[in-house]
């Protein structure tokens, strides 16, 4: 009688040659079969949990930024005082 009923030689290289997937995620799972009370119900609880949406800087604490760049103007007006300073001594 036979003993050997299975075994994992070639297997790895067979499963590597056309590379291990990772299987595929969808962003929404079918409601299908489901009942439709409990889907209705599902997209209204749904809907109260969504993220507000970022619109044009009103839900965005807007954090100062640690090493901020001088404008223009603060950076022309620091020239003209190193100038004048230079020119004093």
């Amino acid at each position: 009688a036979k003993s050997k009923n299975h075994s994992t030689h070639h297997k790895n290289r067979k499963d590597h040659r056309n590379g291990i997937k990772k299987p595929v995620v969808h962003k929404k799972t079918s409601s299908k079969g489901m009942e439709p009370g409990f889907v209705l119900n599902a997209r209204y609880a749904r809907i109260g949990q969504e993220p507000k949406r970022y619109v044009r800087g009103d839900l965005q604490e807007v954090k100062p930024h640690r090493n901020p760049r001088p404008s223009h103007k603060a950076m022309a007006e620091a020239r003209k005082a190193k100038k004048v300073a230079a020119q004093k001594k």
